[in-house]
């Protein structure tokens, strides 16, 4: 797993500007973050954004952000 600019887990690869993003995207309220269209926005497929959903707090610690 590399944790300074992503993280890679099983094909995943999830970068801290994509977590960066998510967290501007939830922050503005206009978008229910269980909507496809985020998910198109931040630019994760699938599989990916699922990840980030289910370990939002886990990912957010490893790359050193407070939520």
């Amino acid at each position: 797993m590399i944790l300074q600019n992503s993280i890679e887990n099983n094909n995943i690869n999830i970068s801290k500007s994509d977590v960066l993003e998510f967290i501007e995207i939830r922050d503005s309220g206009e978008y229910n973050m269980y909507n496809p269209v985020v998910r198109k926005m931040i630019g994760l497929d699938k599989r990916e954004y699922k990840y980030l959903l289910n370990n939002f707090d886990e990912i957010c610690d490893r790359y050193g952000i407070d939520v």
